[in-house]
């Protein structure tokens, strides 16, 4: 899936990149995202990716690169991860551009999101269990 997003916020891009670069903070507006931990300063991040979808469960442990960035403009990440169990994939690749406008920041965001297709991990799951 492909996710475009451009909105004009009332902050500076220094108050964004600010927030941008507060992983603890960004990583509770994730759902499921948990276990967050700083591997190599502003370039490389891990994290669990937690989510159940009725009585299924999946566990990523997720490895975040930071692959470029300019200071209160640009960032570009990937994160990618692997459930142990179902063989569930994620794959992002993010790309952040804050344009100043006056007092307001416009990011551009754009996200890719692969996965391996979660009725697999379901079926496994229902195999087992039966």
């Amino acid at each position: 899936m492909d996710f475009k997003i451009d909105a004009t916020l009332p902050a500076t891009a220094a108050q964004l990149w600010a927030i941008f670069f507060d992983v603890q903070r960004v990583a509770g507006l994730i759902p499921g995202c948990e276990n967050v931990t700083e591997v190599e300063p502003l370039k490389e991040f891990s994290a669990v990716m937690k989510q159940k979808i009725g009585p299924f469960k999946l566990e990523v442990p997720t490895r975040i690169q930071l692959e470029s960035h300019t200071l209160e403009k640009h960032v570009e990440l990937s994160a990618a991860g692997r459930d142990k169990f179902t063989g569930t994939t994620i794959d992002v690749r993010m790309k952040v551009d804050l344009e100043e406008q006056g007092v307001l920041a416009r990011p551009h965001a754009a996200s890719v999101l692969t996965r391996r297709w979660w009725w697999r991990a379901v079926s496994r799951r229902l195999a087992i269990r039966w």
